[in-house]
């Protein structure tokens, strides 16, 4: 008996799959060699995500996209690979890859590299192209935080395959989201603002458009599998490295995860500010899909915005615990511009940063 919600599960995959694969590619079937121009799902279950493809000589038929097998010159599409083990087909692993040699590199050799998921004696790292993870051990990495860059040095040989662990020297550490290479967010399901509608600020008239969310393994048809509802039921019962892991999970499968970035940060607000850069990166992170010319709306009504507009609100705020007033000010500035009705309340404290009154003196006097 099929599972509640099956069709979401392709659908979701398809969507994943033509994110990263660009069509039309080669590939072949049974052997043959083909052209496929196109993937769909049409909803029937049996036959699942649907290739069609065009042959040498310019016939063209649809088949299962189970069925055909991507050429080599194609970069490998790992959403494909596991929409294949998800229905049950083999995935017949690469001997090399394209992005890390498969010798041995020596001591001394210089890396670069992503802090994803901090552990208690590791922390799980992606090389910067690469698609495979390993962990990385070397003095004080417990202080790495996810959508780190690590410049190291090798201080054991390493072979930067089959998911070894590293041991390096980290030279410097930085944040730096363009370096990431990550796809923007897609802007989605453009309208144009009604300048009428009931806000606290007055904005023209302009286009409204809702962010693309990314959450992992969540299947909205069963709320029971949303990640981010069981790492805040977590922190709430003081499960707090439970909380973090499920939200390192999230950003160790795809680091556009926004709402990961938004909960870590609030879960860590009130306990480390200082090393607090989660919904900095969350931001920026969002950001890269507006550019410096945005002039349209985010609101909070359309909930895929929420993620990001945390993010932003958080940073703010993070700003002003940490005095850069300024800076907040103008950061919670353009989140009232992004969403005026000021659902996050940012109206209520602006004068107060403009005044340089400290987050505790605002929070004493208004409790």
């Amino acid at each position: 008996m099929l599972d509640h919600g099956e069709d979401w599960q392709y659908a979701n995959y398809l969507d994943e799959i033509l994110f990263t694969l660009k069509l039309p590619c080669p590939a072949t079937v049974l052997g043959e060699p083909v052209t496929v121009t196109k993937l769909a799902f049409n909803g029937n279950l049996r036959r699942g995500i649907i290739a069609t493809v065009r042959k040498p000589k310019g016939g063209i038929s649809t088949i299962a996209a189970a069925e055909i097998t991507l050429d080599p010159s194609v970069p490998r599409c790992h959403a494909f690979d596991r929409y294949r083990r998800w229905i049950g087909v083999s995935v017949k692993e690469p001997k090399t890859t394209l992005v890390t040699p498969a010798e041995d590199l020596p001591v001394g050799t210089q890396v670069t590299f992503v802090a994803l998921s901090p552990q208690r004696d590791h922390v799980l790292c992606r090389l910067l192209g690469a698609s495979e993870t390993f962990p990385f051990r070397g003095k004080d990495n417990w202080q790495l935080q996810p959508a780190e860059l690590v410049h190291a040095t090798l201080t054991k040989p390493w072979r930067p395959t089959g998911g070894r662990a590293m041991w390096a020297r980290m030279d410097k550490r930085e944040f730096n989201v363009p370096a990431l290479n990550l796809a923007p967010l897609k802007l989605l399901d453009e309208h144009p603002w009604d300048p009428s509608t009931p806000s606290a600020i007055k904005v023209g008239r302009c286009l409204s458009y809702e962010m693309e969310v990314v959450t992992p393994r969540w299947n909205p048809a069963d709320p029971s599998t949303d990640p981010i509802e069981l790492a805040v039921e977590l922190n709430a019962g003081y499960d707090f490295e439970g909380a973090r892991q499920v939200l390192y999970g999230l950003l160790v499968q795809d680091l556009r995860c926004l709402d990961a970035f938004a909960h870590l940060g609030a879960f860590e607000f009130d306990r480390n500010i200082t090393r607090n850069e989660h919904f900095d990166i969350g931001y920026q992170i969002g950001a890269l899909s507006l550019g410096e010319d945005f002039n349209g709306v985010l609101p909070w009504a359309r909930l895929g915005n929420r993620p990001f507009l945390r993010c932003m609100h958080g940073h703010g705020l993070t700003l002003w615990r940490r005095k850069n007033f300024e800076e907040a000010h103008a950061v919670l500035q353009s989140l009232l511009r992004l969403n005026p009705m000021d659902n996050q309340g940012v109206r209520f404290i602006l004068d107060d940063i403009k005044a340089h009154k400290t987050w505790e003196d605002s929070q004493r006097d208004n409790p």
